[in-house]
């Protein structure tokens, strides 16, 4: 049975697939909305509200994804949203449990951390370690052992111990058993006309954290001004960043190394003294390693070991200027544009105009201007260079990896994690920084700014903008994002997606249009070519990366470059 087939038939009306796909992953979904809401009633309402959520989002469903984590994503994101609403949470409150045995009540909670949320999704819902891992945002190999030690806590809780001591595999065995057994029948309440409490929530993506759930029978408006007052008071005690935001941080570190997430193919340093990496795409090589200034292109070219070129727009010429390996060009400031040099992890200056090329002298990523000054992701956590002096002005005192992109807006720093959203950065009256999580809950990796707007993609094809003014998620941009690939230019997001209307190809909104929720205008198709998997633009000069998404000798990635008339050249090709 193929799970992704059947979300295709569903998407085409076909009660059958429907049917057969409810069979299939109705235990998992119920399991995991159980440990998620703690309570049976509201678990049941939250999981056959996903599979209305199947029915209205199939026609978005990407094959190539895996349905059954699309799947219990719907049901992570209802649960989680709908803890935010005080009726939803008034309920959940009642804990009522029954029919679950001793051993399957200590799995999912009475185990430390999300231990029983990792054992539900491996037992309950027949997740890899891969796929439980993606779900629930933490490394593979973190996820395995918390797996593990659940089990063996679990096991403790449960009184099996000396002659009554079980092994891993009687364990997951007996949990399998009580998760089945555990299970209501809900197939009539998922497909009924009678709307589920949870209606109304967000299930496409994730908004509310479980730390802002409501308290029972809170309304949303004095739930809103209760967590409003949370932030002031927590921000006022947030002034030495060195200890601010750890337990954040420690979940992030976790979920960085994990490739599983990442759209757009980031930075990351893992002791940036004595060497980097980078994180890979799923499908992409492509970094959009480019950068448009002075009617050049200054890129990092594939068929020359990723060197550093220039190439004057209206002539087509090119040339090598060094052997450095460019990453994270930042925007020009004075005349220069700064870089990592990939291949010794260090920042470096490139004059536009003179093709001078100078090494910082420090290593780090992802470089930043602002008034003179150069922010990065530094071995601490975020660094400034001021005339030639160092200041860690956000110290990750784990040592974890979290910065996956990172830009200047105004006098504040924000940066990115996929699991924890966005982190401000702001200076206080007396010049040191404090840190806040600007936005929680949603996955975020790259992202692009326009003024005061944050453009970003969810992991799953949508695009969404965050005005970091209020805080607010405008309406998500009404076409699929293919391959992750988008910028913005100015006022204008453009990105590769489709539309039942025009297909693939390459689209653009204003901001203004995507706050009025209007469609997306077409621009060009891809001209039957690999899928797009990067894009940058300024002015009317286009850099499409095209790709066939290999990674080995069969591998094809393309630059190309298109002018305003709609001709394209070829850049680079390997």
């Amino acid at each position: 049975m193929n799970l992704e087939y059947l979300v295709v038939g569903i998407a085409k009306g076909n009660e059958e697939d429907f049917k057969e796909f409810f069979d299939a992953t109705n235990k998992g979904a119920f399991a995991f909305a159980l440990v998620l809401t703690g309570d049976r009633l509201t678990a049941r309402e939250a999981a056959a509200e996903s599979y209305r959520r199947v029915v209205s989002e199939a026609k978005n469903f990407d094959t190539s994804m895996s349905a059954r984590v699309w799947h219990l994503e719907l049901v992570r994101n209802l649960c989680l949203n709908g803890l935010a609403d005080g009726e939803i949470a008034r309920q959940a409150s009642s804990k009522r449990r029954e029919n679950l045995s001793i051993l399957l009540s200590a799995a999912m909670f009475g185990t430390s951390e999300d231990r029983g949320k990792i054992i539900t999704a491996r037992l309950g819902a027949d997740l890899s370690k891969y796929d439980a891992a993606r779900l629930l945002w933490y490394n593979a190999a973190s996820c395995a052992g918390e797996y593990k030690r659940g089990l063996k806590e679990a096991a403790g809780i449960a009184g099996y111990k000396g002659d009554d001591a079980k092994t891993a595999g009687e364990l997951e065995q007996a949990l399998r058993e009580d998760f089945a057994s555990a299970v209501p029948d809900y197939f009539e309440l998922a497909k009924g006309a009678k709307e589920t409490m949870f209606a109304k929530i967000n299930g496409t993506m994730l908004v509310s954290g479980e730390s802002e759930a409501a308290l029972p029978g809170e309304s949303r408006e004095a739930r809103q001004e209760r967590l409003a007052g949370e932030t002031v008071a927590s921000s006022k005690r947030k002034v030495i960043i060195t200890v601010c935001v750890i337990a954040a941080i420690l979940a992030v570190a976790a979920v960085s190394l994990s490739i599983f997430f990442a759209i757009h193919s980031r930075t990351v340093l893992e002791e940036p003294d004595d060497n980097t990496y980078e994180i890979e795409e799923p499908q992409y090589k492509t970094v959009a390693s480019c950068l448009i200034a002075d009617g050049k292109i200054f890129y990092s070219d594939y068929s020359d070991n990723d060197a550093l070129y220039v190439r004057d727009i209206a002539e087509g010429t090119a040339r090598k200027l060094s052997d450095a390996v460019p990453r994270d060009f930042s925007t020009v400031s004075g005349g220069l544009c700064y870089f990592r040099d990939a291949s010794k992890g260090e920042l470096c200056s490139l004059n536009i105009k003179t093709f001078e090329i100078e090494s910082l002298g420090v290593k780090g990523a992802l470089p930043c201007v602002s008034g003179g000054d150069i922010f990065y992701s530094s071995k601490a956590g975020v660094s400034k260079l001021s005339g030639g002096t160092i200041t860690d002005i956000f110290v990750d005192n784990t040592g974890g990896v979290f910065c996956f992109d990172m830009a200047v807006i105004g006098d504040t720093v924000v940066f990115s994690s996929p699991s924890s959203g966005l982190f401000r950065l702001t200076p206080t009256e007396t010049g040191e920084y404090y840190c806040d999580n600007s936005m929680s809950g949603s996955q975020i990796n790259y992202f692009d700014v326009s003024g005061k707007y944050i453009v970003f993609d969810d992991g799953i094809g949508d695009l969404y903008i965050l005005d970091m003014d209020t805080g607010r998620l405008l309406p998500r941009i009404k076409a699929d994002l293919m391959t992750g690939a988008f910028c913005v230019y100015g006022e204008t997001v453009y990105f590769y997606g489709k539309t039942d209307a025009d297909g693939k190809g390459i689209y653009s909104i204003t901001i203004s249009d995507a706050a009025a929720e209007m469609a997306p205008a077409f621009l060009f198709s891809n001209n039957n070519k690999y899928d797009v998997s990067d894009i940058y633009v300024c002015e009317d000069v286009f850099l499409l990366y095209y790709s066939n998404g290999a990674k080995n000798d069969n591998a094809y990635n393309e630059l190309v470059l298109r002018k305003g008339d709609g001709k394209e050249e070829t850049v680079f090709k390997k």
